[in-house]
């Protein structure tokens, strides 16, 4: 939930936009099987309890993970199956490693997304995670907090990312779009330091004080005057 208190308190550079690494398959996936401890399992994966056992001790043991979040994903084209693997920071594709963090999702973005392979991606219920060759496709239906729409794109197993698709309130990301996010964001700062002001414990309240004394809204300053 707090995340959002840093993203408003720095504004980082933007990331340069990196080209995605050649697709190892050309074909895009088929997802027929998943089970998760998010339990949004369709479809679901007939060996899912056995997969990941309590709590996700089974992947936590065989991935030298540090989840939760875990899933197993069962892909397939071109009649090949592909096993995917979570628990937590650890991914495997059928055994191989791959990514579930990527250094140019930071900052505003990384506050807008939360965990780049959750689904759905960005909490947005229209959003789609899918696998197109060696790169994870995230479709945005614009139902989120950021209002995100279109396509980003990430290197499976690689630390690239590209955002050319990307647009927030209808502005291209790179071009107007990551300022308007922001400007959500901080509104949504606003709102939550007016309301569940009590619930923040301190470290988060500094986070948030912080922030409000980025925020060039005239109703940034009157909530920091008052929270302090």
């Amino acid at each position: 939930m707090w995340t959002l208190l840093v993203a408003c308190a720095a504004q980082p550079a933007p990331v340069a936009e990196i080209a995605p690494a050649p697709a190892a398959v050309s074909a895009p996936w088929a997802l027929v099987g998943r089970a998760s401890t998010d339990g949004l399992d369709t479809p679901s994966l007939s060996d899912g309890a056995a997969s990941l056992g309590p709590n996700c001790a089974t992947l936590n043991t065989t991935l030298r993970g540090d989840g939760p979040p875990c899933f197993v994903e069962v892909w397939r084209a071109d009649g090949a199956p592909l096993r995917v693997e979570r628990a937590g920071a650890r991914l495997r594709f059928d055994g191989l490693p791959g990514r579930t963090t990527w250094s140019p999702i930071a900052g505003i973005l990384a506050s807008c997304l939360g965990d780049p392979l959750a689904v759905p991606p960005a909490g947005d219920p229209g959003g789609v995670r899918a696998l197109d060759g060696g790169i994870w496709v995230l479709a945005l239906s614009g139902q989120n907090p950021c209002a995100l729409a279109g396509t980003l794109r990430l290197d499976a197993t690689r630390d690239r990312a590209v955002w050319s698709g990307l647009t927030a309130g209808g502005q291209p990301w790179s071009v107007g779009g990551r300022e308007l996010a922001q400007a959500l964001l901080r509104a949504e700062l606003r709102t939550l330091v007016q309301t569940r002001w009590p619930e923040l414990d301190d470290l988060a309240r500094d986070d948030a004080r912080r922030a409000l004394a980025e925020d060039p809204h005239p109703d940034a300053r009157r909530l920091l005057e008052l929270r302090r």
